[in-house]
């Protein structure tokens, strides 16, 4: 079975192009206290997780509205950790999300309950050296941003991703929290093609900012150059599980062409989503 045959309502179809992940150990308890009820933590080896992850996201708006370039490439940078809904299913919970499209934010906020903050972004290469910049708008008096410089290293071949790998990159869920309750929201995506990296340059405060404790000890790093991904409808969350969505789905036409969005961001920095050369 491909990844486009699971999902049955597909609301909006996306591409994730520079993804870099830094994945921190962190003591359940303090995760736990900023989840709702019934969302638990996820463990690996008694831990849990919180990761910063950098990107850029295209996506194709649905087939009754025309394609916007300017408004479909955005940067995203946000903070999550690891999560089981009511009846065991591994999901993600987004502890922040910044973008730099205010209309992505927006709908981020009001239709899906997520934690969008339109913040400034900035994404730079060099060779093989990716340098993601975020800063908060707000609050003005209390200067939050996050500069992150990763060099990518060889694949990752599938037969040496190990339990972490796969814990930490394999997720097809999120749980959010909306006007109405709890609710997730199911996706699929191609199989993450990753690479390994390291951290040349760290300043976050990002994480902070959620309220847990500055990390100390250096990420786990993981980085992809992009994949395509489908999205679900929303489904409420009861005490014993996910009802299924109902609503028949809006097919989003095809992607914007994969082959120029990758010779473009190629070509140097990414400022406010459009890659301008240097």
């Amino acid at each position: 079975m491909s990844y486009q045959d699971g999902l049955r309502h597909v609301t909006m179809r996306q591409r994730w192009d520079r993804v870099a992940f830094l994945h921190w150990r962190y003591s359940s308890e303090d995760v736990a206290a900023m989840l709702p009820e019934p969302i638990e933590v996820d463990r690996l080896d008694g831990d849990a997780w919180v990761s910063l992850v950098a990107f850029v996201r295209v996506v194709a708006p649905p087939r009754v509205l025309p394609p916007v370039p300017w408004l479909s490439i955005y940067l995203e940078t946000h903070v999550r950790t690891y999560v089981r809904g009511p009846d065991g299913a591994r999901g993600l919970w987004f502890l922040s999300l910044d973008a730099d499209r205010l209309a992505a934010a927006v709908v981020g906020r009001q239709m899906y309950g997520l934690p969008y903050r339109w913040s400034r972004l900035r994404l730079e290469t060099a060779g093989d050296v990716v340098v993601y910049n975020t800063r908060l708008r707000r609050p003005r008096r209390r200067r939050v941003s996050s500069e992150v410089a990763v060099e990518v290293g060889e694949p990752i071949a599938a037969d040496e991703l190990g339990a972490a790998d796969r814990f930490l990159t394999g997720r097809e869920r999120m749980y959010a929290l909306g006007r109405r309750g709890l609710y997730a929201i199911d996706g699929e995506h191609e199989p993450w093609r990753l690479s390994r990296a390291k951290v040349l340059h760290l300043d976050d405060g990002l994480v902070a900012a959620t309220g847990l404790a500055a990390p100390e000890e250096a990420p786990l790093v993981h980085y992809c150059g992009g994949m395509e991904a489908r999205i679900g409808r929303r489904m409420p969350v009861t005490g014993r599980g996910v009802l299924p969505a109902s609503e028949p789905s809006i097919l989003p036409r095809p992607l914007f062409p994969t082959a120029h969005l990758a010779s473009t961001a190629a070509s140097g920095a990414v400022r406010g989503g459009v890659c301008a050369s240097r």
